[in-house]
């Protein structure tokens, strides 16, 4: 950011912020190193996306059967009742 020239007592503390910007630019620009124990959270991380998705999975399947279960019951009770009414 580009500082606009000002004549006062703070020049002093301007300069030192300009070093200090200067230095955490230089710290900042070096590539990040994981933790070591980065890898291993990584595996665990995978594993338990997978039982997620196998759980979700497992979830729209049971909900599907209960749906056609609900749809056979109410088919099956209305051809009985009009079976009845036919009589």
């Amino acid at each position: 950011m580009a500082r606009i020239p000002i004549k006062d007592d703070n020049d002093d503390l301007s300069a030192a912020d300009d070093a200090a910007d200067d230095a955490n630019a230089q710290t900042s620009s070096e590539p990040q190193q994981s933790p070591p124990g980065a890898a291993a959270a990584s595996g665990d991380l995978d594993k338990l996306r997978t039982e997620r998705d196998d759980l979700y999975q497992r979830l729209v399947r049971t909900t599907a059967d209960f749906k056609n279960a609900q749809k056979r019951m109410e088919g099956s009770s209305t051809s009985a009742c009009s079976t009845r009414i036919a009589r």
